[in-house]
């Protein structure tokens, strides 16, 4: 495929918001700034749904214990739709990932003593996608499976 080139398209990436959230706070409730401390914090997950009963929030996982867990995150979605547009290129946008908490070891002096530090981690899966542009200044990234060239 080269730019320029007139394509059909089944579906592609829309931007979503799945709604997964994570709280540090102290033990007495309050909220703490940063993402790396030195001592261990309460840090939950939530995910807000829609019900028949109106927004609802649900914890979904507690990661205060700092050993790697994560919770799966969504930040695009594929919609189906029919168009056609331009191919003006490739690039790679983030699709979903996973947010949570770690430890590691840090050196704190000049003599490489280590100190332990609890800190978030956001992990992010790219996808390669085409970029097609389908009217006036309006773009959508399309999955490359859901692009074909058209013949004129």
């Amino acid at each position: 495929m080269r730019i320029g080139d007139k394509v059909h398209c089944r579906a592609y990436l829309r931007k979503f918001s799945d709604g997964v959230y994570m709280t540090v706070s102290k033990p007495n409730g309050e909220p703490l700034k940063g993402n790396a401390w030195d001592e261990m914090w309460d840090v939950k997950a939530y995910k807000n749904e829609y019900t028949s009963n109106g927004w609802v929030t649900k914890e979904i996982a507690d990661l205060s214990d700092y050993e790697g867990n994560t919770v799966p995150k969504q930040y695009r979605k594929r919609v189906e739709d029919e168009f056609d547009g331009v191919f003006v290129g490739f690039t790679r946008i983030v699709v979903s990932g996973r947010i949570g908490t770690d430890t590691k070891m840090l050196p704190y002096n000049m003599n490489g003593d280590l100190k332990e530090v609890y800190h978030l981690i956001k992990e992010t899966d790219k996808q390669k996608v085409g970029v097609v542009y389908f009217k006036n200044n309006a773009r959508r990234y399309v999955p490359l499976d859901d692009m074909e060239r058209k013949e004129e």
